[in-house]
C-alpha cells in the first residue's frame, strides 16, 4: 500500500509521514498505533526516512544549462 504512493488513499500530498502511516493502517486494518509505533514498523519493512528534494515547479533545466552555458562564463571572466 505504501508503494502506491498517499494521493491513492486522499491525502492530498505525495509525501508519506508516520501520521498518515497511521492513518493508513488505522483505516485499513482496525489497529492503532502511536508515531512510535509507526517508525518501529517502517524500520521493520525496511523504510527509510527521507525528506523530498525542494524544488521550484517553474524550474527549466533548459533555460538554466543555456544560462550556465553563456552567461556563467561571460560573468566569471568579467570577475577576474
Amino acid at each position: 500500500m505504501l508503494s502506491e504512493g498517499p494521493s491513492k488513499y486522499g491525502f492530498p500530498t505525495e509525501l508519506w509521514t508516520r501520521q498518515r502511516v497511521a492513518v493508513l493502517v488505522r483505516r485499513k486494518f482496525g489497529v492503532s498505533y502511536d508515531q512510535s509505533g509507526i517508525w518501529h514498523v517502517l524500520r521493520r519493512l525496511n523504510w527509510t526516512q527521507q525528506k523530498p528534494k525542494r524544488q521550484a515547479r517553474e524550474r527549466d533545466e533548459k533555460a538554466i544549462q543555456a544560462w550556465l552555458s553563456r552567461e556563467w562564463p561571460r560573468i566569471k571572466s568579467l570577475a577576474s
